[in-house]
């Protein structure tokens, strides 16, 4: 069986110069939670299954918040 998970991240900037949501801009904690949330998916189905998983977070410049990605990997063939 294969799933897709998408998670959006928590904390943005309250507006966007532009006034659109996509543009806001992550808050630090924000950033962090794009990550937390990668890893803690990637821990709980290496603890609970014997599929193989990687977890490679990724980060855009810091300034005016950046960017901030996950990706997870779960699958039942080895990865690579």
């Amino acid at each position: 069986m294969q799933r897709l998970i998408l998670m959006r991240h928590g904390k943005a900037e309250r507006h966007a110069q532009t006034g659109g949501d996509f543009e806001r801009a992550l808050v630090e904690s924000g950033r962090a939670d794009a990550s937390m949330m990668g890893k803690l998916l990637a821990e709980a189905v290496c603890s609970s299954t014997d599929l193989n998983v990687t977890f490679f977070p990724s980060y855009g410049a810091e300034q005016r918040g950046g960017t901030a990605n996950c990706s997870v990997t779960i699958s039942d063939d080895p990865i690579g």
